[in-house]
């Protein structure tokens, strides 16, 4: 089995770590996500933590914005300690909890048992806003990417205990494919796809297989944590690499709901009417049981 990241290395080390935890050592970096700053050069980012004290709670929904926080918070002369002491943090994801309490050393407040926005929502309202006896809605304020919608402010202002903040942390954008990056992608397909043909070849012949060789293991696997991730790997690979050549080694992993919609959507499109609708074997798509990293092996 290789597994396919579809973030940058340096984007990584969490995913890395579990990786090596798990003894997988064919893995390839495909980056389809790139990061910068956002288009108003941190203008909403700085005055939003200029005045933190005016919000209840800080709410990270990766490791990038809480870097980007951060990050700005000492760029413009601030300190930790300049936060305001009845600030509480929430976030969504375990590198994002082990960042901020590791790096940062700063306690989480709260952390859903699932690792995606309809959860944290849910149980945000729930354990949180409808516990703490205030008069006043509680003030979020998320920092977050730019191209981030709006269902997760609209799911939390919904009963109308909570005022949500949102702005730019950074920017995320569809980075440049390199030739040699499209052609070491294909050729990892290609080589994919005769170790296929070569144990099938043997099975049929009555040759024994070990477990590691068997077909279902000499897999290309995919994984997507995010929907931009999704989008832009298909507009990567547009007119490069057509993946319905490849349809009997690939496996698409995502995580959450969204994630996976997503990529029903764009390998429908990829593979077009005659794939998926004829048979739901002609390209396997996994959604993981929780939203996290380790769930992509379990």
């Amino acid at each position: 089995m290789t597994v396919v990241i579809t973030r940058a290395k340096e984007d990584s080390p969490e995913f890395i770590k579990i990786l090596e935890a798990k003894g997988i050592i064919n893995y390839f970096f495909f980056p389809c996500l790139a990061f910068t700053a956002p288009d108003d050069g941190y203008a909403a980012l700085d005055a939003a933590t200029r005045r933190n004290h005016e919000f209840d709670w800080l709410v990270f929904l990766s490791r990038r914005a809480a870097e980007s926080f951060f990050n700005r918070l000492l760029e413009i002369g601030g300190h930790f300690f300049h936060l305001a002491p009845h600030l509480k943090i929430a976030v969504i994801g375990s590198a994002t909890k082990e960042f901020i309490e590791k790096e940062i050393n700063f306690p989480v407040n709260f952390c859903p048992s699932e690792f995606n926005s309809e959860v944290f929502s849910r149980e945000f309202l729930k354990d949180i806003a409808s516990s703490e006896n205030v008069l006043e809605p509680l003030n979020l304020l998320i920092p977050r990417t730019s191209i981030a919608d709006d269902l997760l402010t609209q799911d939390l202002e919904s009963l109308g205990t909570v005022k949500v903040t949102q702005v730019d942390a950074y920017k995320t954008i569809k980075p440049e494919a390199s030739k040699e990056l499209l052609a070491d992608f294909q050729r990892l397909l290609d080589l994919a796809l005769l170790n296929r043909s070569i144990i099938s070849s043997d099975a049929e012949h009555g040759t024994s297989l070990s477990y590691a060789s068997k077909p279902s293991q000499r897999a290309v696997k995919l994984t997507f944590t995010s929907s931009q991730c999704v989008r832009n790997f298909f507009e990567i690979i547009d007119g490069q690499i057509n993946l319905a050549n490849y349809h009997e080694i690939l496996e698409f992993h995502s995580i959450g709901p969204k994630v996976t919609q997503t990529l029903k959507d764009e390998t429908t499109g990829q593979l077009a009417v005659s794939r998926l609708r004829k048979t739901n074997n002609k390209f396997k798509l996994f959604q993981t049981k929780e939203a996290s990293l380790e769930a992509f092996f379990t």
